[in-house]
């Protein structure tokens, strides 16, 4: 259902120009409400030391959101809309959205997105700089492979665990290191079909089953990476079917999409979401989880690059001495 919407957002708007006013107006209303609920109902908006599973995060911000780490991913994509509101739209409405989401961002302590945000604002340049999809190609899985060998890595290979001890305050990674080690060896008992979708983790099996398990890890929500994560619960076909459709296939839809023409400010929006979802990926879980934000706004990007990319295919077919029909607004041939 979830995926239908996010198509179907897509397919709403009249034009880019409608499409810009829906993004402005629904985010200045979501920023709203964040900051209401700091305001009027911290206790609620706000995370607390009565916070049974994690006492450690009082003080952080989340918002209407269950977890500071997801306020911090909206508030990113936030800022991402904000920037091309502003280009397309409006300068002040656009540089309004994105100044209280870098303030409400700040606020979360959600260390993954803070980094994260100036660095595929520049990566995004970079990648639509890019000509051909190879090259994209070997950008995006050179990336991905770096930041999993150094966060993955750091539990499976002792080189990489001592290089990052000498060069960070916190190698664990918040402790995210015993639940990748658990996961790894959950994940070695059935590699090949996984545990089932959505089948593991807060499952009675695993988290009741302390007496055989000598680690907290059997109690976390998620395994704070996608990529495991997928390959856990669907086992390794389902990871390498979902590389081919969250990784892959943008790429080639960003290929096609330069080449006939896109909308580049609309391209870079799509691109900046698509590439934040796809990296935090490597530290957070929100992959097939429904009522999450990021994944949600992932979705959106994803249709969205294959919507510009589709646009090849109607100028291509435009060039050759076929009948043409008129669907919608749109000439094509058949």
């Amino acid at each position: 259902i979830e995926i239908a919407i996010a198509m179907a957002s897509l397919l709403l708007p009249r034009n880019e120009r409608h499409f810009g006013d829906l993004l402005a107006v629904s985010t200045l209303i979501f920023l709203l409400v964040c900051y209401l609920g700091v305001v009027f109902f911290p206790q609620l908006s706000v995370h607390q030391y009565a916070d049974l599973l994690e006492p450690q995060l009082a003080g952080a911000w989340r918002g209407p959101l269950l977890h500071k780490n997801v306020a911090g991913a909206a508030m990113a994509i936030s800022v991402f809309i904000g920037l091309y509101v502003a280009k397309t739209r409006n300068l002040l409405i656009g540089g309004l959205i994105v100044a209280l989401s870098v303030i409400f961002l700040a606020f979360t302590l959600s260390k993954t997105c803070i980094v994260l945000l100036p660095l595929i604002l520049a990566m995004s340049e970079g990648f639509i700089a890019i000509h051909g999809s190879r090259w994209r190609l070997v950008l995006m899985f050179g990336g991905l492979f770096l930041i999993n060998l150094a966060t993955l890595g750091s539990v499976l290979f002792v080189p990489v665990q001592n290089l990052l001890e000498g060069i960070m305050a916190d190698p664990s990674y918040t402790n995210r290191d015993d639940i990748w080690r658990f996961a790894f060896d959950q994940l070695a008992k059935n590699p090949w079909i996984g545990a089932g979708f959505q089948a593991f983790w807060r499952t009675n099996e695993v988290i009741y089953s302390g007496s055989n398990i000598e680690t907290w890890a059997n109690q976390a929500s998620d395994g704070h990476n996608d990529y495991l994560d997928v390959a856990l619960t669907t086992g390794i076909p389902g990871l390498l079917l979902t590389i081919m459709w969250l990784v892959v296939s943008p790429v080639e839809d960003i290929h096609r999409g330069s080449a006939s023409g896109d909308d580049p400010a609309l391209t870079k929006l799509f691109v900046r979401i698509w590439l934040f979802s796809v990296i935090r990926a490597c530290l957070e879980s929100s992959f097939f989880t429904g009522g999450n934000p990021c994944w949600f706004m992932m979705l959106v990007s994803i249709f969205g690059l294959r919507l510009q990319g589709s646009l090849v295919l109607i100028s291509e077919a435009s060039t050759q001495n076929r009948p043409a029909k008129i669907v919608g607004d749109v000439t094509v041939r058949d």
